[in-house]
């Protein structure tokens, strides 16, 4: 019996799963209590011992049983982990133990654990913190500064500042500054870290988030020895502002005591809060990492790897060290003493700690983590340009070379690097420029997130492929094509699906002429599916992702027609009448107040969201139905409360404040049977789109001569340029109208050719929101196409949460005399008409439009016929 921690070490040599089984068996009486702490499995062998063994001898059991314990010290030669390598004299206990029995036949390696020097909280061991259960040890300064940090989880309190949520998991703590009042400009808040000391060197990694427009700066030192010198390890100043979290490393190579501060100065107004979160200390140095170097500041006073990177690391897996050892030796083996190995560390190369991988190492590089490049590094994350392409992507600040194509700044902060194509000469069309990401493995899928732009007359096409290694054929993951006036930043996500290892291979192709830069930024892969930020689902095909809950008493069903009861449910879907939808049917075996609850996949987005959906409630017997939001427990965002009876499907519209779909939540469709057999509630149609909902007229005609106002009709934000309201002619000549259509001293909508216009500029006029309970509906207006130089002009249907569908669109010039279109459609979720005009290669191209109706109902047909029972509602209602 020993009271000391004792560590052990065992090789395993195996290929095959397995499991550790850790068995505990009771002596005789209470005093006999096992423990286990700080197990480790580790790829490669086991460390070779580093001082002589303890021998363990055993001898013939007697009658009487006796333990021997003889301790002798000497004096052992070993080097330790100093930059200089010079060999130091140690003493050693070691220990004689004679036992009763052993049958230990492989040889174990055991360390007696080195004591924890005065003042010294965390001695030569790994280290982390998530805010999480508490401030682990973190505490604020006193004396030294103006306010304190706070811990805090979900959004701050000050609007377009600090994050919505936690780096780790979205529902936890985090540190931040509040820099509202009554705090001013310059004040600062220090938090210090538990007191370290290390033999070998460590990395130190944690995220940071830094968004406001008045931010100061986050400084992060290290405070070594006593008394204490500061020097200074990172910096933000304050220029960049990205909301998003960020993950920093950065090696530090001392033996001496140290804390880790974090320094946070108040800019100019209350947006300026800085967060911390996942701070970790690691042994050995940190992970080598192709990633973005931005704001990045050191000193020469310590050896600190300058790496900035958007990379959340795995350091979950503590680094192997080589520890002092005794061996156990069998019985049946004599007793044998190991020499000392030598270990020189170089305080100008870290050490790499150990990083579990399924796959031999170098096979991946990103395997299962979070990866980010902003192609801010010369190295361009570890991209690589091809051989078998045509050209090259370029890596570039501000502008592109060409006009009327291509960013004029980088997304991540308007001041950094992005990667694009040229087009110019001597580029011809259908050439190809393919780049390629590091090769990755995510086992359980993974969400990729870039943000692309897509500006020029003459754009070709941009593709993302995944192809596997050591294969030629590409996947299609993600592609666009085709000219856009849309000079702005988008944002793509899409979910990759890959069995084994493989790499992304991002192409642009050429259009026909050098008005077709492409351009990339802020590329981002994280393991998992992608929250969806849309959904759109009619139920006709299947259920579209929804998932029946475990946790209800019954199921929805998915029908079609009649629910097959009297006097409750829809005799059809809503979509066609010929579809399908989704109900509870409450007749037997249902009873008071069972309920069925379906919910949606993860849904994210920043800026809110808005949900829409028809819903079916008729019958004496309803109970209830209810949308909730699941996201740490569940909100309710509506309610059939109060709601009356209605043969007829329902439009409801809810908007879903952006402090909830900031971070991943799930919709949850709950109907609740009431008393009796005839309370049947259906659901179709679902759909949500981010963005605040928009005042929606249910199953009413809209018209508008543009003789008083625009009647609701609304310009554009994604075009170029906008409509304009007009009496009389145009101010152009030979092209335009001379008087409205509706009474020849009325108004009408045009769009102005005439210079700063240029050809492929666009407008776009946008009428109300719009929902008709049948799906059909009926668009008529009077159109005027007159000049020589003509674009094009196109009515587009937008429906919520759906691509954009032309329904009518003519190109050049029609004649002098005013035309007349009637369009069909059909729409089964609230709806945009849009009238789309493109400019051609003069200023005689203008188009007007005017007497602009829209109906529910075909064309065909009286409109009178195809009403659905009016809905007591002027707009759908928000919630």
């Amino acid at each position: 019996m020993i009271n000391s921690r004792l560590f052990i070490e065992r090789q395993i040599s195996t290929h095959d799963k397995f499991q550790i089984v850790f068995e505990g068996i009771r002596g005789s009486n209470y005093q006999g209590d096992y423990a286990i702490d700080d197990v480790y499995v580790s790829p490669g062998s086991c460390a070779a011992a580093t001082i002589p063994t303890t021998q363990v001898q055993t001898t013939t059991p007697s009658t009487t049983t006796s333990t021997v314990l003889k301790t002798t010290t000497l004096p052992v030669t070993t080097t330790t982990r100093v930059s200089t390598a010079m060999p130091t004299t140690t003493p050693v206990v070691t220990t004689k133990l004679t036992t009763p029995t052993l049958a230990t036949t492989t040889p174990a390696v055991v360390t007696v654990l080195p004591s924890v020097p005065p003042g010294v909280d965390i001695y030569n061991q790994n280290f982390s913190c998530t805010f999480d259960a508490d401030q682990c040890g973190f505490v604020n300064n006193v004396t030294n500064d103006d306010f304190d940090w706070s811990r805090k989880n979900g959004r701050t309190i000050s609007a377009n500042t600090g994050p919505s949520s936690d780096s780790t998991s979205a529902t936890g703590y985090y540190m931040y500054i509040e820099t509202s009042l009554p705090r001013n400009l310059g004040d600062n808040a220090i938090i210090e870290s538990p007191v370290f000391q290390f033999t070998v060197p460590v990395c130190l990694s944690f995220c940071y988030h830094a968004y406001g427009g008045h931010l100061g700066e986050l400084r992060v030192n290290i405070s070594i020895g006593e008394p204490a010198s500061i020097q200074q390890l990172w910096k933000h100043n304050g220029t960049v502002s990205v909301n998003k979290w960020f993950c920093i490393e950065r090696q530090i190579s001392t033996h001496d005591k140290f804390q880790i501060v974090f320094e946070g100065i108040r800019g100019s107004n209350y947006q300026g809060d800085y967060a911390i979160d996942n701070v970790a200390v690691s042994l050995g140095g940190c992970v080598s990492a192709t990633v973005p170097t931005t704001q990045a500041q050191t000193t020469t006073s310590l050896p600190v790897t300058t790496k900035l990177t958007s990379t959340v690391l795995a350091t979950t897996t503590p680094a192997v060290i080589t520890k002092p050892t005794t061996t156990v030796l069998a019985t049946t083996t004599p007793a044998v003493t190991t020499k000392p190995i030598t270990t020189v560390l170089a305080t100008t190369t870290p050490a790499v700690p150990t990083v579990p991988h399924t796959t031999p190492p170098g096979v991946v590089d990103i395997y299962n983590r979070v990866f980010v490049c902003t192609f801010e590094a010369a190295d361009q994350c570890g991209f690589v340009n091809t051989n078998n392409d045509s050209f090259d992507w370029s890596r570039n600040t501000g502008k592109t070379t060409s006009p009327n194509t291509g960013p004029a700044k980088d997304h991540t902060s308007g001041a950094g690097h992005y990667m694009y194509i040229e087009t110019s000469l001597p580029r011809v069309q259908n050439e190809m420029a393919r780049i390629v990401s590091p090769t990755m493995f995510f086992p359980n899928k993974a969400c990729l997130t870039l943000w692309y732009h897509a500006y020029g007359l003459h754009l070709g096409s941009l593709s993302v492929y995944s192809q596997r290694t050591g294969q030629q054929d590409l996947s299609s993951v993600w592609s666009i094509k085709g000219p856009s006036q849309v000079d702005a930043w988008l944002k793509m996500s899409v979910t990759v699906s890959e069995s084994s290892p493989f790499q992304l291979v991002i192409e642009g192709v050429t259009g026909p002429s050098y008005q077709g830069d492409y351009a990339i930024d802020d590329f981002e892969i994280i393991p998992g599916s992608c929250p969806l930020e849309s959904i759109s689902c009619s139920f006709d095909d299947d259920i579209c992702s929804f998932v029946q809950s475990k946790n209800d008493d019954f199921d929805w069903s998915r029908g079609s027609g009649s629910t097959g009861a009297a006097n409750t449910g829809p005799a059809s879907d809503h979509t066609s009448s010929t579809g399908h939808y989704l109900y509870i049917d409450t007749s037997s075996p249902r009873v008071l107040d069972h309920v069925a609850r379906i919910t949606s996949p993860s849904l994210q987005h920043t800026s809110g969201m808005c949900v829409a959906f028809w819903y079916h409630g008729y019958g004496t017997n309803l109970g209830r139905l209810a949308l909730y939001a699941e996201q740490n427990g569940r909100q309710q965002i509506w309610s059939s409360d109060n709601r009356p009876s209605l043969n007829a499907w329902q439009l409801s519209m809810v908007t879903i404040d952006a402090r909830i779909t900031a971070t991943k939540f799930q919709l949850t469709f709950e109907g609740k049977v009431g008393n009796g057999d005839l309370g049947n509630y259906a659901i179709d149609d679902v759909a949500l789109r981010p963005g605040p909902c928009a005042k929606t007229y249910v199953n009413l005609p809209h018209s508008c001569s543009f003789d008083a106002d625009l009647c609701d009709f609304v310009q554009a934000s994604d075009d170029t340029f906008d409509w304009t309201r007009r009496r009389g002619a145009t101010p152009s000549s030979s092209t335009g109208p001379d008087q409205d259509h509706t009474s020849g001293s009325g108004y009408y909508m045009y769009t102005e050719a005439s210079s700063p216009q240029k050809p492929g500029y666009f407008a776009k006029l946008l009428s109300p929101s719009l929902a008709f309970s049948h799906s059909h509906g009926c668009v008529s207006f009077w159109y005027h196409a007159h000049g020589q130089h003509l674009g094009s002009l196109s009515l587009v249907l937008e429906e919520f949460a759906k691509p954009d569908k032309t329904l009518w669109s003519i190109k050049g010039a029609t004649g002098l005399d005013w035309i007349n279109v009637k369009q069909d459609f059909k729409a089964a979720s609230p709806f945009n008409v849009v009238f789309s005009s493109v400019i051609g290669a003069s200023y005689q191209g203008d188009y007007a439009v005017d007497d602009v109706s829209i109906e529910p109902g075909l064309c065909s047909v009286q409109r009178n016929n195809q009403l659905a029972p009016q809905i007591n509602l002027e707009y759908a209602e928000e919630e």
